[in-house]
């Protein structure tokens, strides 16, 4: 069997209209060539070529098997280019975004481990609560929480986490722990602001409480800042468990309501849709799926 596929075939006599140009392109006799040509035709039941002396042009048949040949070579070079990067060494640099809050608390120990076990992937990390295109500005990744918003990215979702309501147990000790979500009206908050995902999941907590200007102690547009604010005492807030799970294990924060219901947090990989996807990035998407 020839190592020239008849599809890789037929798209050489096109691009080179002859027998003998084609022949040169494959490295092959012109009679193998032609003999190959008339072996598809028959196998087709049709005519794919017109031939003349000098040069060679398509027929209805063969302009509707010449789309046919493009998808499958495109197919089997993608196949092929997927085959050898499952044995090759994933190296390079990966362009990746991610919020603060998420790159403090996970992802910064997360590249520090795979960089032991992969030395040669190199990491421009942009820290931002603001949704980059990941097109336009040449990412290669992006970190994000809540609904995929983009069509024109696939996502994998890397963690399911969820907002916990806390303070810290001297603020708690001072101020009492609240009964009922109504009693919340009567506590000092620190409230997100710029932050619509946030801001949607503290009403979402708090479904027709009013809360007044004066008891929002502190309004911060960064979680980091809010999770600080929390920790010192300054009042009752919302953090995703991902970020505060060890401080809940040491009591440096006390979830309040622990058995009432709350509204997700879930952690996605963004990337561009793509009939083939870098190893290097194939490699670091699957090995934050198994970490979290």
């Amino acid at each position: 069997m020839s190592a020239v596929t008849e599809q890789a075939l037929f798209l050489a006599l096109v691009e080179a209209g002859s027998f003998k140009g084609a022949a040169d392109q494959l490295k092959m006799s012109t009679s193998v060539v032609s003999r190959q040509l008339k072996q598809t035709e028959q196998a087709l039941g049709v005519r794919l070529l017109n031939r003349t002396t000098r040069s060679l042009s398509l027929t209805q048949a063969g302009r509707v098997y010449l789309d046919s040949c493009r998808r499958i070579e495109e197919e089997r070079r993608t196949t092929q280019r997927m085959l050898q990067n499952l044995t090759a060494k994933p190296v390079g640099r990966l362009r990746i975004t991610a919020t603060p809050t998420f790159a403090h608390a996970q992802l910064l120990p997360a590249l520090a481990d795979f960089s032991q076990d992969y030395p040669d992937i190199q990491f421009d990390l942009t820290v931002s609560d603001r949704h980059e295109d990941l097109v336009e500005s040449d990412l290669d990744l992006a970190i994000r929480i809540g609904d995929l918003k983009d069509s024109r990215l696939k996502s994998r979702r890397l963690l399911a986490s969820r907002m916990v309501m806390c303070a810290a147990p001297n603020y708690l000790r001072e101020r009492g722990y609240p009964q009922s979500l109504e009693e919340l009206g009567r506590h000092r908050i620190i409230y997100s602001s710029h932050l619509p995902d946030i801001e949607k999941r503290h009403r979402n907590s708090l479904p027709g409480l009013a809360l007044p200007e004066s008891h929002k102690v502190l309004v911060v547009n960064d979680v980091l800042s809010i999770y600080q604010a929390a920790k010192l005492g300054m009042g009752i807030t919302l953090l995703p468990d991902y970020l505060i799970h060890k401080d809940l294990a040491n009591h440096a924060l006390e979830e309040l309501f622990p058995n009432q219901a709350k509204p997700p947090h879930e952690v996605f990989a963004l990337f561009q849709e793509t009939d083939f996807m870098p190893h290097k990035l194939r490699v670091f998407i699957d090995f934050l799926a198994a970490r979290f």
